[in-house]
């Protein structure tokens, strides 16, 4: 009968190995006589434990466990990361609020245009990093059963003509500001 902390140590010992593992590589360790009270010295003994007790099985499962572990860690370090940007990001545009307050109290006449964008950039960054809407755009919903229409009427309806002409989208298209890639509003100016 085996006693089960013998197993177990060997076990641990085993798993504790740098890669790649070796039964004989840990029976040498019991020799050596650098163990206090190995729990075998014979490879054998160990052949015969890694092969009732399913080693190699616990052997994946210990590297999966390992690689989880890690994986956690980049995780939380990533999260981590990206949460203080965000803060970073969102005290920029705090201090942009500021400059822009300030200079609302000093305002000179050819200013005022400078100090609305800058306040729209801090509000345009503090809602993208809160996961709010920074604009708003118009949609026309047209509502029309395809298979009723003539060809001419289905061109116009492909050329955008219902619902509004092609120039009218467009021109609420470029009234929408393009992100700059990130999580920042578009730079003022």
């Amino acid at each position: 009968m085996t006693d089960p902390a013998a197993h177990q140590r060997a076990l641990a010992d085993y798993l504790a190995q740098t890669p790649p593992r070796s039964l004989e590589r840990l029976v040498e360790r019991y020799r050596s006589g650098t163990e206090v009270g190995p729990p075998t010295r014979r490879l054998g003994t160990l052949k015969e434990w890694s092969r009732r007790y399913g080693w190699q099985e616990r052997v994946r499962e210990h590297e999966a466990q390992i690689a989880r572990e890690a994986a956690d860690r980049l995780r939380a370090e990533r999260l981590a990361d990206l949460e203080r940007r965000r803060a970073r990001r969102l005290k920029g545009a705090d201090a942009v609020r500021d400059i822009a307050m300030d200079a609302l109290a000093d305002l000179l006449p050819d200013e005022p245009a400078d100090v609305v964008r800058m306040l729209k950039y801090a509000d345009d960054t503090e809602r993208l990093e809160t996961g709010e809407a920074t604009s708003r755009v118009d949609v026309d919903i047209v509502d029309v059963d395809v298979s009723e229409l003539s060809d001419a009427e289905l061109d116009a309806l492909i050329a955008g003509r219902v619902g509004g002409t092609a120039t009218t989208r467009r021109r609420r298209a470029r009234e929408t500001p393009p992100t700059t890639g990130g999580n920042t509003a578009p730079l003022p100016g």
